[in-house]
């Protein structure tokens, strides 16, 4: 496994999350949370809403207003939404807890865990501001601090690039789920590392330079415009990886998805590049047999 170190040789370019970061809080949309809401959709409003016209009118407001928040849209576009039979949700590497809150809203009772203690701090008083209730614990999620088949379904968003080796992680969450029960997982598509677009310089730098590995560990320091010095450090694994994992762990491939950026949520931030006919990011749900 080659670790590559990326100099600092380019700006990181403010997104809209530095401008949510500047009023204090986590509930402004960017164009990540347009991904985040449209896979919570796809995983659980598929039977009320098959047509997907909840996400789309969720890209709608948000484009006419980046600012608007995000708790408040999401409660407004599923009023009157039932959602049977949801049961037990675990968010694995919750962060500060939006996906967490928006599942809570949809009627599920939600559990979160996350290895960074400041980030459930903010997890818990962003709960305690808009009135949600999850159950968070501070644990790794390659060792679960659950019961075997103790949930209906497992989430995750954005980890598993982080991860060297994910399967230990699905391991995991195939012993908390019972037969049927299913796990859902949405991060960055794995080809942006070897064709990323031009609103991703570091990815950029890399795939230009070396030729990408399975398991290859890809890190770079950088600082934002508040001064913050913060390390990227991402694994390269191919989507072959993943689905071979996932089955290996004891699941069913259910359905993938692999959603494309529009011109609408690129025109929110120029960070994002100008290509809108790239695979974006990877969804996969399986089922527990």
């Amino acid at each position: 496994m080659e670790k590559l170190n990326i100099p600092n040789s380019f700006e990181v370019e403010p997104l809209l999350w530095d401008k949510r970061n500047e009023k204090g809080k986590d509930t402004i949309c960017y164009p990540c949370d347009h991904f985040r809401f449209q896979f919570l959709c796809s995983v659980f409003l598929r039977e009320v809403d098959p047509s997907g016209s909840i996400s789309k009118k969720f890209e709608e407001l948000i484009v006419a207003d980046p600012d608007r928040d995000m708790l408040a849209t999401i409660k407004e576009l599923t009023a009157g939404i039932e959602i049977k039979d949801i049961g037990n949700v675990l968010d694995a590497g919750c962060g500060s807890g939006l996906p967490a809150r928006i599942m809570n809203l949809l009627g599920a009772h939600v559990f979160g865990c996350d290895s960074a203690d400041k980030s459930l701090e903010l997890a818990v008083r962003n709960q305690i501001q808009d009135g949600t209730d999850i159950q968070y614990a501070l644990a790794d999620i390659t060792k679960l601090p659950y019961a075997d088949a103790s949930m209906n379904h497992v989430t995750c968003i954005s980890v598993p690039p982080y991860m060297p080796d994910p399967g230990k992680f699905f391991e995991e969450a195939r012993r908390v789920l019972p037969v049927g029960g299913t796990f859902s997982l949405s991060f960055l598509h794995p080809n942006l590392i070897i064709n990323p677009p031009k609103g991703m310089p570091w990815m950029r730098y890399v795939a230009e330079r070396y030729p990408i590995q399975e398991n290859d560990r890809l890190t770079q320091e950088y600082t934002n415009r508040f001064g913050q010095v913060s390390v990227a450090t991402n694994y390269y694994h191919s989507v072959e990886f993943y689905l071979q994992a996932l089955v290996a762990a004891g699941f069913r491939i259910k359905w993938t998805q692999e959603p494309v950026i529009s011109e609408q949520i690129i025109g929110l931030s120029s960070g994002w590049g100008t290509d809108s006919d790239y695979p974006a990011m990877f969804w996969v749900s399986a089922e527990a047999i």
